[in-house]
Parts: structure tokens; C-alpha cells; sequence
């Protein structure tokens, strides 16, 4: 299984795993990227949070990787 690192943060977005396959909650990925910057303007953490997932994360493509779960019902509660 391919893992996001850092794992001791990371792993707490983890919501399952399917074939040998990690599923990941978005929106817990961009919580703890916020936590992880330590920037207390919270905006622009998150601005920097989104991006790196859009980029880094949603924009690999390869066998195996991580399935990101945009759970975007999470917003509304």
C-alpha cells in the first residue's frame, strides 16, 4: 500500500482501504495540512492545504495510489 506522508499526521485522514488500496477523506487531508502549517491566518493555510492536494496528491496518477474520498458533505454538518 502507498502511504501519504508524513504518516504520524497523515494516517489520521485515513477512512479505509479497498484492494490493497488506502481511501483518504479529503476533507480530513486539508485539516491536517492546516494543523501541519502552523500558520496562524487560517485562510491562507487553507489556500495552501487545498493546492497541495490539487497538485501533489490529486495530481498523481499511478498504481496503487491513495483514492482521495471528496466528502464534501462534511461542509454542511
Amino acid at each position: 500500500m502507498i502511504y501519504l506522508e508524513p504518516r504520524k499526521s497523515l494516517d489520521n485522514a485515513i477512512i479505509g482501504e479497498e484492494d490493497g488500496v488506502l481511501i483518504y477523506s479529503y476533507t480530513l487531508l486539508v485539516e491536517q495540512y492546516i494543523e501541519m502549517d502552523g500558520d496562524t491566518n487560517k485562510d491562507d493555510a487553507y489556500r495552501r492545504a487545498v493546492d497541495h492536494i490539487e497538485y501533489n496528491i490529486l495530481g498523481t496518477h499511478m498504481r496503487g495510489w491513495p483514492i482521495i474520498q471528496e466528502d464534501l458533505g462534511a461542509y454542511y454538518e
